[in-house]
């Protein structure tokens, strides 16, 4: 401590612990190799007043922790998370860049883990001009075995948390657990999928997800084109526009979807009964969507499938308290 380096070793052997102090302005590309039994470690010197890193960072190396650290750029890309057997956990993130589409965490990678982390602000989460899309976390080609878990997003200039989009093909993206997480007061939806296979969102809490913009209706969580075994499991959602919104398929490979023990409440849309947009569970794409155990209460209307629907089937469900 007496005798700080200035920058980051440009390699590490396993199991070295590397700590961060202070402010800190050099890019990196972090290629450590460590193994299972001995990863390594970049960590903040003390936790409760994280370090401060202001240009961005790209994590391509192996069994890498970096744990304690705090991102504050203004860049339209921010950090990668490319490697295989990373783990980013006790970080902030706040990038008030909205000018063009971006995020603030990339993942390519596999078997990444991205625990109990906040992202406070990806570009302008008020912004109603052009659909420019930032957000928190965007999942991309390439990425498989990824797990973000217990963490915040909150004003986003698009969703919490995107996987994939309408250019990669399912296959691209493999296996993605979505789970435990808080979200509100993004522009778009709390968490979202596009093309991918074998997403899951599970037992997190989206709220005040309610600014209708061209870019979107405003809700809780839901996806598009032609991802492959999607599932909704135990989330709670209110104070929205929409609850679970499944929108339209792009070549028609998608599905089956399931929502399954979701507690959905207080949805409104100014008195929509468009079962396009609004909602507590709408759907209109393709490979069947199945609605089971679910509570809906309080809101415009229950669940809503128009005639572009496949097949649907909607049991064992709660409803109650219809609004209007």
């Amino acid at each position: 401590p007496s005798a700080p380096r200035c920058s980051l070793p440009s390699s590490a052997s396993a199991g070295s612990v590397i700590v961060v102090n202070g402010t800190y302005g050099d890019g990196e590309n972090i290629a450590y190799r460590g193994t299972a039994s001995s990863p390594v470690w970049i960590m903040g010197y003390d936790t409760s007043n994280k370090p401060t890193i202001t240009t961005p960072w790209s994590f391509n190396g192996s069994y890498i922790i970096a744990d304690s650290l705090k991102f504050q750029v203004n860049t339209r890309d921010s950090v990668g998370l490319d490697g295989d057997h990373l783990m980013l956990r006790n970080s902030d993130m706040a990038n008030p860049y909205g000018a063009a589409n971006g995020a603030n965490y990339y993942t390519a990678g596999s078997f990444t883990v991205f625990y109990k982390n906040v992202v406070s602000q990806a570009g302008n989460w008020q912004h109603s001009g052009a659909d420019i899309d930032r957000q928190g976390i965007k999942v991309t080609s390439g990425t498989s075995d990824l797990w973000i878990l217990d963490s915040q997003f909150y004003h986003c200039q698009s969703d919490g948390v995107q996987v994939g989009d309408q250019n990669n093909a399912p296959s691209a993206i493999n296996r993605v657990y979505i789970a435990r997480n808080v979200a509100y007061e993004n522009l778009q939806f709390g968490f979202w999928t596009k093309n991918a296979t074998d997403v899951i969102f599970s037992e997190n809490t989206i709220y005040n997800q309610n600014r209708s913009t061209a870019s979107g209706p405003g809700g809780g969580v839901g996806g598009q084109y032609d991802p492959r075994y999607v599932w909704f499991l135990a989330n709670t959602i209110h104070s929205s526009n929409a609850g679970i919104h499944v929108a339209s398929s792009s070549d028609g490979g998608g599905g089956p979807w399931y929502a399954i023990g979701n507690v959905i409440r207080n949805i409104s849309a100014g008195g929509s009964c468009n079962a396009y947009n609004a909602g507590g569970i709408s759907y209109r794409n393709e490979g069947g969507m199945t609605v089971l155990f679910n509570t809906l209460h309080d809101m415009d209307f229950f669940v809503g499938f128009p005639p572009s629907a496949g097949s649907v089937i909607v049991r064992n469900n709660v409803f109650s308290a219809k609004k209007g």
